[in-house]
């Protein structure tokens, strides 16, 4: 009910409330120069609102991706993990991946996730398949213009599409 916005202060109460103090914290941490010490992607996010003059709105617009990315990513990490104790050799491997990129000191060990990019092609690859073999998504959009495909179909304004995601 919260995302379908219908009264979500009466339908929806604890998660909305608890939406709002999450934005009003996301919004202190972009006050308060948070992004200098953020990632890349949240600096970059960050330059172009700021450039275009809507920052005051950045708290919110995290919330958003944040659903967005969530909303696939999680279900996708458990069925990942499934997948890949399922395989004792691609368990193996990825350990051995993993490990090269490790940083250790006498008292923790850091994964930094800025190599996992680059230097783990093989749990990129199993993430990939994993959401190719388990996501099951059909994306809907609104037809705002007349639009021909491959000179054979056409599709008319409002007009509604559905395709596999």
């Amino acid at each position: 009910m919260i995302l379908l916005g219908v009264l979500p202060s009466i339908t929806a109460r604890k998660g909305y409330q608890a939406r709002q103090r999450f934005t009003e914290a996301l919004t202190e941490y972009f006050n308060d120069n948070g992004p200098e010490t953020g990632s890349d992607l949240i600096r970059a996010r960050w330059a172009g609102e700021v450039k275009y003059n809507v920052a005051q709105y950045a708290g919110k617009f995290e919330i958003g991706d944040l659903i967005g990315v969530l909303i696939n990513a999680t279900p996708c990490f458990f069925w990942m993990l499934l997948h890949i104790f399922a395989r004792p050799a691609l368990l193996v491997d990825l350990r051995a991946e993993l490990a090269a990129i490790v940083e250790e000191t006498t008292t923790t060990k850091t994964l930094p996730l800025s190599k996992l990019k680059s230097h783990c092609p093989l749990l990129l690859a199993t993430y990939k398949e994993t959401l190719r073999l388990q996501t099951h998504n059909t994306n809907t959009r609104w037809v705002k213009t007349s639009t021909s495909l491959a000179d054979r179909y056409v599709l008319k304004p409002d007009g509604i599409i559905q395709m596999p995601g």
